[in-house]
């Protein structure tokens, strides 16, 4: 009997649950009850109306804690209570490279979207949807909406990166001007924006070369007017 470092019930069903039942063919079976996707306490679910066709739902899962790879997160299409080819991002490169495979967010997150009213458009191996105006046009909108979603997560994410470079190159941005300050946090920002799996210790190393320059600038800048005085001036 495991007495010590024991995983609570909620927690181990959430872990295992967010991360299978992705695939409908599984069977989860917890404490003696079948384990339901809509259980669990980190999803979030929301209906979208495709004019002219019916209705999607999009289920997010957020279990907060990162797989070591991508296996079984992504977009998840379900018909008919059936997945419709595999679990992935594919779709998204469009969108300014929203997701890197290798972020934290992409290791973490998962999208169910029941889309019963493609069933016309399965493929016959069910490896994924005949390209046809109203499959598009359904994956479109889907995609849209998970994109919205991501930008949500992503900028939290970025937020709190932003904060810790900035907290440790506070000796090379104290002693610039407030103008100066805010041009190395926007530098920051388009940093992430730009480039999401960016490891932190470069980001920081950027940041510190970054904030010098400024510094150095600023520094020219006060010189070049000096320089232009005349001794009335001064």
């Amino acid at each position: 009997m495991i007495r010590r470092n024991r995983v609570d019930a909620e927690s181990l069903a959430t872990a295992i649950g967010s991360k299978f039942l992705v695939d409908p063919e599984f069977s989860i079976i917890f404490n003696g009850s079948a384990l339901a996707l809509l259980d669990l306490d980190t999803v979030n679910s929301a209906r979208l109306v495709i004019e002219g066709l019916g209705e999607i739902e999009i289920t997010e899962i957020n279990p907060q804690a990162s797989d070591r790879t991508t296996n079984l997160r992504g977009l998840t299409w379900w018909v008919q209570s059936r997945m419709v080819g595999s679990p992935s991002w594919d779709g998204l490169e469009n969108a300014g490279a929203i997701l890197d495979g290798r972020s934290a967010v992409a290791k973490r997150l998962s999208y169910v979207i029941k889309a019963d009213l493609l069933k016309p458009h399965v493929k016959a191996d069910w490896t994924g949807f005949h390209a046809t105006e109203e499959s598009n046009k359904v994956m479109k909108l889907a995609r849209e909406h998970v994109i919205r979603r991501l930008e949500v997560h992503l900028a939290e994410g970025r937020a709190t990166r932003k904060r810790e470079a900035l907290n440790e190159t506070a000796v090379a941005i104290q002693d610039l001007a407030p103008l100066s300050r805010r041009v190395v946090g926007e530098f920051t920002e388009a940093v992430l924006a730009k480039c999401p799996s960016i490891s932190q210790g470069d980001l920081t190393k950027a940041v510190a070369v970054f904030a010098n320059m400024e510094k150095a600038r600023t520094k020219y800048d006060l010189l070049a007017e000096i320089a232009t005085c005349s001794p009335d001036d001064i």
